[in-house]
């Protein structure tokens, strides 16, 4: 699998901290973070990840395609929403995507209101939230508390657009730079050889420089 990364995705795959958090407009970020996670159920046979967007239209219909792609490109077997071909743990296979190597990557939509239910109960390997300028500070600590599985890194990916300084996740995590914790910005210039044409020329004449 040959890939061009920009320098900000390549710290955001490699990166040993626990938690590292790539946050970036039209920077590639949804494509890295899913990248991680295909990585991640490759690279550990037997175990259990998640990867959770803000709600079931954003992750069916933007994450899991782009999951896909890095899995066909990667050139593995996997089975989503159906029971893969050897004995599964699980009694239902809706959302959830059984990797060849027995790993399983779990899906959740866990930013609405009650969908942390969802959540409990698992033990991960390792997690992947998409777009957590819309995660409540509680179900980022109810994902932190499942991260127990023996098998993995056990480590936090996390991508979103910027929401400015008033927020939970700029308090805790930016603002208090607590340790083992990674944050990188990414900018649409750094991904712009594989943004549509017109895109950067469309968000200049939108925004204003800063």
């Amino acid at each position: 699998m040959n890939l061009t990364l920009s320098n900000t995705q390549n710290i955001f795959l490699n990166s040993a901290n626990n938690c590292c958090m790539f946050a970036g407009l039209g920077s590639g970020k949804t494509w890295a973070g899913t990248l991680w996670g295909a990585i991640q159920a490759i690279k550990y046979p037997g175990s259990v990840g998640m990867i959770g967007a803000n709600n079931p239209a954003q992750l069916h219909s933007v994450v899991v395609p782009c999951l896909k792609k890095h899995l066909d490109a990667l050139g593995v077997d996997y089975y989503i929403g159906e029971a893969p071909p050897w004995e599964s743990p699980y009694e239902s296979h809706v959302n959830i995507v059984s990797v060849q190597g027995g790993s399983y990557i779990l899906l959740r939509s866990v930013f609405e209101s009650g969908a942390n239910r969802s959540i409990l109960g698992t033990e991960l390997s390792w997690a992947y939230l998409d777009e957590v300028r819309e995660l409540d500070e509680s179900v980022y600590d109810l994902v932190n508390g499942r991260m127990r599985n023996k098998i993995g890194t056990r480590l936090i990916r996390m991508t979103s657009t910027p929401n400015g300084k008033k927020t939970w996740l700029f308090r805790r995590l930016v603002a208090a730079q607590p340790p083992n914790w990674q944050i990188l910005s990414g900018t649409t210039m750094d991904n712009r050889d594989n943004l549509p044409h017109g895109y950067i020329e469309n968000l200049k004449s939108t925004y204003s420089a800063q």
